[in-house]
């Protein structure tokens, strides 16, 4: 982006979408926090929201293959490091045969919304929002409360 290369650092879900698009909320949504490795830019940060509503029997291969939501953080441990690398395109599709398809999105400037609230972060919210089930959402809901959820990366070494 804008010739500065990100590192994903943290992927958090919110079980009540933080992000509104005309006045509409959303059920769930995703937020890949992401950090500048290009020398010069270190300071820089950007975060991708991925914004999810409820549609029954909707399938998302994150949700259905990718993660195992039975194994998620609980109240007492919020953050969890991921198991095994992910592919953040499998958020945008509903199974392995689906073909990727490139995003809009919405970008301000901003901070974050949970401590710390730095500033100074570039936000891409994504769009359009995408479908999801029932039992996905409300198993995040039950589970969360609205507390956010987070998955750290294991972050490589790039020497």
């Amino acid at each position: 982006m804008n010739l500065v290369t990100y590192q994903a650092r943290k992927l958090e879900f919110h079980t009540k979408g933080e992000h509104t698009i005309s006045n509409q909320t959303h059920d769930l949504e995703a937020q890949i926090y992401f950090d500048s490795i290009t020398p010069g830019s270190i300071q820089k940060k950007s975060v991708v929201a991925i914004l999810f509503k409820n549609k029954p029997g909707a399938a998302n291969l994150f949700f259905d293959k990718v993660i195992d939501i039975l194994d998620l953080p609980d109240k007492s441990e919020t953050k969890r490091p991921l198991k095994k690398p992910i592919n953040i395109e499998d958020l945008f599709r509903q199974d392995a045969n689906d073909s990727y398809v490139p995003f809009s999105y919405y970008k301000y400037e901003g901070s974050n919304t949970s401590p710390p609230c730095e500033e100074e972060i570039t936000w891409y919210v994504a769009h359009p929002v995408i479908d999801l089930s029932t039992t996905v959402i409300e198993y995040f809901r039950d589970i969360f409360k609205d507390s956010p959820v987070s998955f750290y990366f294991k972050l490589l070494n790039l020497n």
